[in-house]
């Protein structure tokens, strides 16, 4: 996401010495390391290229020359560059005691016993064709497995703590976005596996509109998917991109914090609700869209992400998530009995089955699922 910064070079016309101040961004840690970032390199060749082609083009007895870059906007090298009057550039960069990375982008990890996925997630953002690369917040819930250790050996990542008796998903959130730094916060799952080089950039581009307050991108079912939570997550995340603005539509309201991003001056006006046991990501959008602004569904934007869980914990999610619904829109959310939904899932899964291919044992295990996937989100089950 190009943001535009000022440069300003100044000129010594007996050996021209010159440093170069990459400013109006906001510092958020110090690499003391003499080459403890390995951006520092490709921002210099890019600052030695852009240098060069300006000075060019113009004579060296200018003793002031500003101009603005997209590409070099989030450094501040302290160094010399000499240039001489063939004005054939000539650099040697002389690191003083510190690099200063400033950071407009924080990605914001939400774990709890991730130790098997956390380090292929870490991979996958690091690849990231973004430069430079985001800080790493990791919101841990209290895992039991190696997911601390796995994110302590990583450099530059900080870990944030919350106890497992006080999660939320709003309260995680919200912790470990105070710990961060950018402008902009993307929330992502552990588990959740960006697609692609271009993901973070895709998700972020669309934030130089001051009316978004959020985006979220597409999430598609691991290759492992059982077939009714593979229906699931094609329906619901379909290729259409959507701009979602009308606060009394509920469908608007649509927001998923498994692989989004938001403006961290709106979250400091209305953080995440730290009460409600689900839908935290609606409440936040909705709210959003009743103070004027708009969210945006990027599918280009692509994650994988999706869950084989057992049918108790399929009960259990859908009951929390028409709660938290039940609490949000103050009614009940969903008037139809538990067997009606039951048997449209049912048939739907039956058809999505046989259109994909897929093997005739599913049919026997979607009457089993659906039944406690339709039992949590029936509204009359839950609200007596």
């Amino acid at each position: 996401m190009p943001y535009r910064t000022q440069f300003i070079i100044h000129l010594n016309r007996v050996k021209s010495r010159y440093l170069l101040y990459v400013c109006n961004r906001r510092v958020h840690r110090v690499c003391t390391s003499k080459y403890g970032d390995p951006n520092w390199v490709l921002c210099w060749r890019r600052a030695t290229s852009d240098l060069y082609e300006e000075f060019s083009s113009r004579p060296l007895g200018s003793n002031r020359v500003s101009w603005h870059s997209s590409g070099l906007g989030l450094y501040r090298l302290s160094g010399k560059i000499f240039i001489n009057r063939p004005f054939v550039l000539q650099c040697s960069l002389n690191i003083l005691n510190h690099i200063t990375i400033l950071v407009d982008i924080s990605i914001v990890l939400r774990t709890k016993n991730e130790g098997r996925l956390l380090g292929k997630t870490l991979d996958l953002i690091r690849k990231q064709d973004y430069s430079p690369l985001p800080e790493v917040i990791v919101a841990d819930s209290g895992s039991t497995d190696d997911t601390l250790a796995i994110a302590s050996r990583q450099d530059g990542l900080q870990i944030v703590k919350v106890p497992a008796m006080e999660f939320t998903y709003g309260r995680s959130l919200n912790a470990g976005i105070r710990a961060s730094g950018g402008k902009v916060i993307v929330a992502l799952s552990a588990h959740a596996f960006p697609c692609g080089e271009h993901w973070l950039e895709r998700l972020v581009s669309h934030f130089d509109d001051p009316k978004v307050a959020g985006v979220y991108g597409r999430q598609l079912p691991h290759e492992d998917a059982w077939p009714s939570v593979k229906r699931d997550y094609l329906e619901f995340y379909g290729q259409q991109p959507r701009i979602q603005s009308d606060a009394d539509n509920p469908d608007d309201h649509c927001f998923s914090n498994s692989a989004s991003a938001i403006r961290r001056s709106l979250w400091e006006k209305h953080p995440f609700d730290e009460e409600l046991p689900y839908c935290e990501d609606r409440e936040w959008a909705r709210s959003m869209l009743m103070l004027g602004y708009k969210i945006l569904y990027e599918p280009s934007a692509v994650v994988y992400h999706s869950h084989n869980e057992s049918p108790m914990t399929v009960y259990r999610r859908c009951r929390q998530e028409m709660l938290a619904r039940k609490l949000l829109y103050k009614a009940q959310y969903n008037q139809l009995r538990w067997y009606r939904i039951w048997a449209r899932s049912v048939a739907a899964d039956v058809s999505f089955i046989r259109s994909d291919g897929q093997h005739k044992k599913w049919f026997l295990w979607v009457l089993f699922y659906r039944l406690f996937w339709a039992l949590g989100r029936s509204s009359h089950f839950w609200s007596r």
